[in-house]
């Protein structure tokens, strides 16, 4: 048998208090059972759903004195492994490949709890800044990212900037690149395929900067737009085409999008563009086509991110 007396053990310093009066020990007994429940209900928030806010845990000192709250740390605002890209925004390194043409770091960014990724600010990356264990370094030489899926992209640096084969040590930002976007459409006459736009479309889209569309040519499955950003400062944007052919009362004939394509910021460039309504037997009717575009002109933010390479996969 056990030599514990179980009947003190679990008798209350209060079954000897005097009930017409106080005692010392009511402070240390309270404080220990809330104590005791604050515990309790933190360890089933944090063993149960992930979102939950942490409870402030309570403590009794040893001296009677009555319990005192203990901030919990803030949880990060975003996955494991993310650090802050931009506000909001979350980013991570998932592989570096390592060519004979370039070493290229691949990033996935997450939206913060309780965020929007339909309100969320995607940039376009940036200048970054590729430093190897013993000290030496490269500046990026292109980002790119796909059109479906700005969440994903990939810094490329010169492969030549290092000798040999390098162990990389880390990756940091110099600048961000946001992309305040501007959309809109014009009306051009449409006198039927194969259509050829007969002078250049300039659409002013900023203070300092002009969208010009030098080409738009339309044939019954195939079109293609060759575009260029004019303005003070050598300005870099991406561009999305679409067009839209339209009959006399304004009805929708037809028309031409862009599929997803690798988006990297420019001067100019061409996109090709495609038939996306049903299977075009004729283009019959049409009278206008709406040139509808979407341009974010890149803007260049200061930025200090340092993302550490030592973990990341590396393939050759």
């Amino acid at each position: 048998m056990s030599d514990i007396d179980f009947e003190e053990l679990f008798r209350s310093p209060l079954d000897d208090a005097d009930s017409s009066g106080g005692s010392g020990w009511a402070p240390f007994g309270g404080g220990l059972v809330i104590g005791v429940v604050a515990v309790l209900v933190s360890a089933m928030l944090w063993g149960g759903d992930g979102d939950a806010e942490p409870a402030a845990v309570t403590t009794a000192a040893s001296s009677g004195q009555p319990a005192s709250p203990v901030a919990a740390a803030e949880p990060s605002p975003f996955p494991p492994g993310y650090n802050e890209y931009v506000p909001g925004l979350g980013i991570r390194p998932e592989e570096v490949v390592i060519s004979d043409e370039a070493i290229s770091v691949t990033f996935t960014t997450a939206v913060e709890r309780a965020g929007d990724p339909l309100r969320q600010a995607w940039p376009l990356g940036g200048t970054w800044w590729l430093e190897a264990v013993d000290g030496s370094g490269v500046a990026s030489t292109r980002v790119v990212l796909g059109r479906s899926s700005p969440g994903a992209l990939t810094v490329q640096f010169p492969v030549g900037g290092f000798a040999g084969s390098p162990e990389l040590s880390k990756v940091s930002m110099v600048e961000r690149w946001d992309h305040p976007t501007v959309t809109g459409s014009a009306n051009l006459p449409f006198a039927g395929e194969p259509y050829v736009m007969t002078e250049p479309l300039v659409v002013p889209i900023s203070d300092e900067a002009n969208l010009i569309l030098d080409e738009l040519e339309l044939g019954r499955f195939l079109g293609r737009a060759a575009w260029r950003i004019e303005g003070d400062g050598d300005p870099r944007a991406r561009a999305i085409f679409s067009t839209v052919l339209a009959d006399a009362d304004g009805n929708r004939v037809g028309a031409y999008s862009s599929f997803p394509e690798i988006l990297e910021p420019a001067t100019g460039g061409t996109v090709e563009i495609f038939w996306s309504e049903p299977f075009p037997t004729s283009q019959e009717g049409a009278v206008t086509v709406a040139v509808e575009y979407e341009v974010g002109i890149v803007e260049s933010v200061p930025a200090e991110l340092v993302v550490d390479l030592s973990e990341v996969p590396v393939g050759r």
